[in-house]
């Protein structure tokens, strides 16, 4: 009986050790992996040039050989920018850019507004994220201006934690329409 306890130790130990060699062997291949990404400061700098930044995620993707993700909300001169960059290195995988309507492109649709749109927004995108965290706190992943019967409203995600909120706030009086929740 006691050479079978001692058997059944040594299995238990053996076992023990190789999986805590494994866990650590993943735990130091991923964080090398991860060590060549961009810090915030450095992304930030790489498009300080085309404006302010007005939100900052990063996503990790965990399959093996792809980056991890960048999104940056930028405001411009002549409106915002969402830019989507490779953490590893920087590079721009994708740009999406909203121009803000100004009392000009209203009356003169062909100077970029949509024809339904019957004004300018009065609450700029910096009072919208302000106005948004008023009501939930966390990190603004995204903001986008958008229009919806022909309504303008500023959507934005909110991470908090493992929560991830959606916020409308309407661009013309600043109201908070929805707020919802993703677990």
């Amino acid at each position: 009986m006691n050479k079978l306890l001692v058997n059944s130790k040594k299995w238990v130990i053996g076992f023990t050790g190789i999986f805590l060699v494994a866990v650590i062997g993943i735990g130091i291949y991923f964080a090398a992996e991860k060590m060549g990404e961009l810090t915030q400061k450095e992304a930030e700098a790489l498009v300080r040039d085309k404006g302010e930044v007005l939100s900052f995620a990063k996503e990790w993707d965990w399959e093996f050989g792809t980056p991890s993700i960048i999104t940056m909300n930028v405001k411009t001169e002549t409106g915002y920018e969402e830019i989507e960059m490779d953490a590893s290195n920087g590079d721009i995988i994708r740009r999406e850019t909203n121009h803000l309507l100004t009392s000009a492109s209203v009356n003169n649709p062909a100077a970029g507004a949509s024809a339904t749109t019957s004004t300018a927004p009065v609450i700029m995108p910096e009072e919208a994220i302000k106005l948004a965290l008023g009501e939930v706190k966390g990190n603004v992943k995204e903001i986008e201006l958008d229009e919806d019967d022909q309504h303008l409203i500023y959507e934005l995600e909110i991470e908090e934690g493992n929560r991830e909120y959606n916020v409308h706030v309407d661009a013309m009086t600043g109201s908070i329409l929805m707020v919802s929740t993703e677990s």
